[in-house]
């Protein structure tokens, strides 16, 4: 049944707690996440007051605030309906591809107005093109120094109209200032990957994770 549920911990350890939808992946921890606490249980636990869906998967995942701490631990969950748990095999809910591509923005790089107080463009950018095996679920992730940001576009990009065929675009959602996208990507379809920067006139190396339920590659244009 649809509503509020109250999920919370029992330990004699410090405990910490993350609920995703649909699949969690160790190595990039931040996709699909919903909700994390530490302490809101109080006496070093963690609790969760969220709605919940009928008929979707949920993945509760528990540790530990401090590293090798091991121990016993007690669920609590109450609300509408009955929850049930059950222990998973992490590796089944894991997406199965991991892609990089790396390259860099310089102050040759094709420029444009990000935004709409922008008066002359100064913004650099790279267009890629993105190309995948299989239409699924893709999450693309930007990794540099920079404050980067990131857009896609369906069939074309106009550096003049960058409103015009935009699907998607993010900043912050992946850490340390970086975009991260998810998308499901059909191989009918044309995609163009824009990577900028928060910020105008910067410039400086970039690489872009993925991870997919395929393989996927990223061609300039």
């Amino acid at each position: 049944m649809d509503g509020i549920y109250t999920i919370e911990c029992n330990s004699d350890i410090d405990t910490s707690g993350f609920i995703y939808n649909n699949s969690f992946d160790p190595v990039y921890s931040i996709l699909n996440l919903l909700a994390n606490d530490d302490d809101s249980g109080g006496d070093n636990q963690f609790l969760f007051s969220i709605f919940l869906q009928a008929q979707t998967r949920y993945i509760l995942v528990v540790t530990t605030y401090n590293e090798y701490d091991t121990g016993p631990f007690l669920i609590i969950a109450t609300g509408l309906a009955s929850i049930i748990f059950s222990q998973i095999n992490v590796s089944n809910t894991s997406l199965s591809v991991i892609s990089r591509y790396s390259s860099q923005l310089t102050n040759t790089s094709q420029h444009f107005c990000r935004t709409s107080t922008c008066s002359t463009p100064s913004y650099y950018y790279q267009a890629l093109l993105i190309n995948v095996s299989i239409a699924g679920s893709y999450y693309i992730m930007s990794n540099s120094s920079l404050d980067t940001y990131g857009y896609i576009y369906n069939n074309s990009f106009n550096s003049s109209a960058p409103r015009t065929n935009l699907i998607v675009q993010n900043d912050d959602d992946g850490d340390n200032a970086q975009f991260l996208l998810t998308l499901f990507i059909d191989t009918l379809e044309k995609y163009i990957l824009i990577v900028t920067t928060y910020a105008p006139n910067v410039f400086g190396t970039f690489s872009i994770n993925t991870v997919s339920v395929g393989s996927i590659s990223f061609s300039r244009v």
